[in-house]
């Protein structure tokens, strides 16, 4: 039912291979073809188009809808994958993880309640504060790139491999 290039396994285990422009650094690795995951990172979303399912018009802001995506696909009896398609996340980090993403991780919290702990790409969903008070602590510690993103996605995506030849 959906699809994308990083996600989290029920393990925990990140999966994927993606260059991340806010951290300026690539994270996961290639070779993995596709696995099943239970949260995907909102980098990019591939979504079956079917009747009745999509996106939450109630999750606030614009975080965790991979992970929303992933977990109504599961309770469909539907699946969800990790699939090894490279890219470049140009992103800027968060300055914390209050505000849009507090909402929207306790929407998602209660919605999936009765499924908890959920992993992410952030935190996991618990009922425990913890994980989300682990997380807004690391993230005041990853260093800040600001203004424009320091080098072309198109340049980074062919330096690190990611396809063939440059605009292609």
């Amino acid at each position: 039912m959906v699809a994308g290039p990083y996600g989290v396994r029920a393990d925990g285990c990140h999966v994927g291979l993606v260059w991340d422009g806010g951290l300026e650094r690539e994270l996961g690795a290639s070779g993995f073809g596709h696995a099943p995951i239970v949260s995907l990172d909102e980098l990019l979303l591939i979504v079956r188009d079917e009747e009745g399912f999509g996106f939450d018009p109630q999750l606030p802001h614009f975080h965790l809808y991979g992970t929303d995506l992933a977990q109504s696909a599961l309770a469909a009896g539907r699946r969800a994958f990790a699939v090894e398609l490279p890219l470049v996340h140009n992103s800027q980090l968060v300055d914390s993880l209050s505000g849009g993403y507090t909402s929207a991780y306790l929407y998602a919290r209660d919605k999936w309640r009765a499924l908890l702990p959920i992993p992410t790409t952030v935190c996991t969903l618990s009922t425990s504060p913890l994980p989300l008070w682990r997380a807004k602590w690391g993230i005041r510690l990853v260093p800040r790139r600001r203004g424009k993103p320091s080098q072309d996605a198109a340049e980074l995506a062919r330096l690190a491999g990611y396809g063939g030849e440059a605009g292609a």
